[in-house]
């Protein structure tokens, strides 16, 4: 009997010789070994086990991020099966959703990860697809004249190997904030009175609200809005000053006055001003901002004296 020792040696020889006692000959006896697939696909080492992806991006899948081989199959036919399905994506070839793709498919290119999951928010997101490698395929069929052993058109490994490619998506700044108007503002005539996010804010799904600025349009008639901050690398304050934008981190602290400045003679009741909120790459519609300013007793009556002449008329 003859004894394969499992190794993918697929030939092999016996070299034989007969004798009598007196007389003897030689020959050699070929032996062809039928293969078995009976050997697992093995990762490749030092892959790249993880991708970044934009938000709403698609990225592909390269030899860098999962390749395999195979002793005794055809490596380009190895096949990549979805064990779990990613989260916050799809994974697609030639613009295709599948659960399953060959290697053949990763080399030339086709295999990618599409995020669709939507607005991810400030931070990133993280998604993960695992993977089983097969080798996809049997040995060849045999008419068993040679073979006794296990139909070798089943593979014999119990296991396939199982791998774990991890993908951040990172939020990109593609929507616009919104601007909101709050509670009344009401400022006493001649004096200054503090905006507040409670007064004015603006929101965005993408963009902290400490990045957000506001720019004015048109400034008030009846005064001007100030940043009690000073200036970078001075101590003394911007107090008196106009300003044409402002940050909201600044409005938070409570840096941002509106200053009611004009008002002797005048005696106004109510101011505007049009205002829109930034992100620096998006911007909200136009908005007016209402003042409602309270009449203060500021100012001295005027005493106005005319000359009173009397015509006196005496009789004859």
């Amino acid at each position: 009997m003859y004894q394969h020792d499992g190794s993918e040696v697929f030939q092999d020889e016996v070299f034989l010789e007969v004798t009598d006692g007196t007389n003897s000959a030689e020959f050699v006896l070929h032996i062809e070994v039928i293969p078995v697939n009976d050997e697992p696909p093995v990762l490749k080492p030092n892959l790249i086990p993880m991708m970044h992806c934009s938000e709403g991006g698609e990225v592909g899948i390269t030899p860098e991020h999962i390749f395999a081989t195979d002793a005794d199959s055809d490596d380009l036919k190895l096949l990549f099966l979805i064990a779990r399905e990613p989260q916050h994506g799809v994974v697609r070839k030639a613009g295709i959703d599948v659960d399953r793709f060959s290697q053949e498919d990763v080399i030339s290119g086709a295999v990618t990860y599409k995020h669709t999951g939507g607005e991810i928010g400030l931070a990133p997101c993280f998604d993960t697809i695992i993977l089983v490698v097969s080798d996809g395929e049997a040995g060849p069929l045999v008419n068993g004249c040679c073979h006794n052993g296990p139909n070798p058109s089943v593979p014999l490994h119990e296991s396939f190997p199982m791998y774990k490619l991890n993908i951040t998506v990172h939020p990109i700044d593609n929507q616009p904030p919104t601007i909101i108007i709050g509670k009344k503002f009401v400022v006493d005539e001649g004096f200054s009175a503090a905006l507040t996010t409670h007064h004015l804010t603006a929101s965005d799904p993408d963009t902290a609200p400490e990045d957000l600025e506001f720019v004015l349009v048109s400034h008030p008639q009846f005064g001007y809005l100030e940043n009690t901050l000073p200036s970078a690398g001075f101590e003394k304050s911007n107090m008196g000053i106009s300003i044409a934008s402002f940050q909201w981190r600044d409005m938070k602290a409570l840096h941002i006055n509106y200053v009611q400045s004009r008002h002797l003679r005048v005696e106004p009741t109510a101011d505007q001003f049009v205002v829109y909120a930034t992100d620096g790459e998006q911007r909200t519609l136009e908005t007016t901002f209402r003042v409602i300013i309270n009449p203060t007793n500021d100012e001295a009556p005027d005493f106005v004296v005319q000359n009173i002449t009397h015509m006196s008329v005496t009789s004859a």
